[in-house]
């Protein structure tokens, strides 16, 4: 978050607005991977917890050989576009579709790929120095931008991309040989399609929110709100690195054959941890942000009220049990419908203030928190019930 706030004192509102144009477009283009990644996370610490290390290994080559396909394509189109725009003179455009192309690889390739190959050996130190590794060069590489403006963005992109690159791929658990089976991939498509839908619906509504405020408001306005957004991302670190570290877990002792409320149980346990320190970050930044805002960022004053309500979704948003409960028992269907439940109260809380879009962006957080404490509800009802519903029919056995 201060790496962000740092990064908008030296760029203006429309600057940083039109370069988060193109991470827009990443973020809708790798829905390309079409659940495979999904697949793996799922399967391959199930197959190692059970023993099958050989169809482990065997799934997670045709993911490699789905990961390099789909990004190699991607990066090809993205160079076209790079050409095409440097013909034409728009340097501007032209590093946007080559950050395009790169930011696609790194998230295909290196986080949806060999990322999760750590976490079915338990190898979360190293996962854990990579993240911290990457943070490190993210904060120093801001450097670049004071020093080149909104080129350093592109520079500073491309020079974390190869580091991560080298770390991870320099201390991957598996040496992972690519391979392809037909059989395999489908198991794959099957196990992560439906994951990948349910879950892709909850990742695009802050980018279908992105797209809202472009809309009504051009790239000045969507600059401001990137500050706000720099503070949900923020508060979310906790919470997704938990919840990444903690799923593997779950899924071993499942394939191990703990029960149900044993899984539960363990989750909601770290989940406790997660969200005391959440509210920990959020008591600090409520006393920190509209001071460095108002102290280093007078151009960005008007989203100040926008922040505070993201770091309170922060703390309404540090459980993870319901979601990797869902994915690990396969009930997508119960989890589209918490997620539709969350944005349709999203929904109405946005469209029934939109004489607001134009002028206050903090109906959006708001929106968010509404949505987000009415899946909560749905979720605690279905899996307690769900869980019961189990414990009897156990009993009666």
């Amino acid at each position: 978050m201060i790496g962000n706030i740092i990064i908008a004192k030296f760029l203006t509102p429309q600057e940083l607005g039109s370069f988060s144009l193109y991470l827009i477009l990443v973020n809708y283009i790798i829905l390309v991977q079409l659940g495979i990644p999904n697949g793996l996370s799922r399967q391959f610490p199930f197959y190692i917890g059970g023993n099958n290390s050989e169809k482990a290994m065997k799934i997670a080559g045709v993911s490699k050989a789905f990961a390099l396909l789909a990004s190699t394509l991607i990066l090809l189109i993205t160079v076209v576009f790079t050409i095409v725009k440097l013909y034409n003179h728009d340097s501007f455009s032209a590093m946007g579709y080559a950050i395009v192309g790169i930011s696609v690889v790194q998230t295909l390739y290196i986080t949806k790929y060999l990322k999760l190959l750590y976490r079915s050996n338990l190898d979360f130190g190293k996962l854990a120095k990579i993240e911290l590794i990457n943070s490190f060069i993210n904060f120093i590489c801001i450097f670049l931008i004071f020093k080149f403006g909104i080129w350093g963005m592109g520079l500073r992109i491309v020079l974390v991309f190869l580091i991560d690159w080298f770390v991870t791929q320099l201390w991957v658990p598996h040496k992972i040989a690519l391979y392809w089976e037909r059989e395999l991939f489908i198991e794959l498509l099957k196990i992560g399609a439906p994951i990948f839908f349910v879950s892709t619906i909850f990742s695009i509504w802050p980018i279908v929110q992105r797209t809202i405020i472009y809309e009504n408001h051009g790239e000045t306005a969507l600059g401001l709100f990137s500050i706000a957004v720099a503070v949900q991302t923020a508060m979310s670190v906790i919470t997704n690195s938990a919840s990444s570290m903690i799923f593997p877990r779950i899924a071993t002792m499942y394939g191990e054959g703990k029960s149900k409320k044993e899984i539960l149980k363990f989750n909601l346990k770290q989940d406790g941890v997660v969200f005391l320190l959440n509210i920990l970050i959020a008591i600090i930044g409520y006393f920190s942000i509209p001071y460095l805002v108002h102290q280093y960022l007078p151009n960005y004053e008007s989203v100040v009220t926008t922040c505070l309500f993201f770091l309170l979704l922060g703390v309404v948003s540090s459980f993870s049990s319901f979601a990797n409960f869902y994915q690990l028992f396969k009930l997508n269907q119960i989890r589209l419908v918490s997620f539709v439940i969350g944005i349709g109260i999203w929904a109405i809380v946005v469209f029934n203030h939109q004489d607001h879009l134009k002028i206050d962006l903090t109906i959006f957080p708001i929106a968010m928190i509404w949505g987000q404490l009415s899946m909560y509800l749905f979720d605690f009802l279905y899996v307690f019930h769900f869980i019961n519903k189990d414990s009897e029919k156990n009993h009666s056995l």
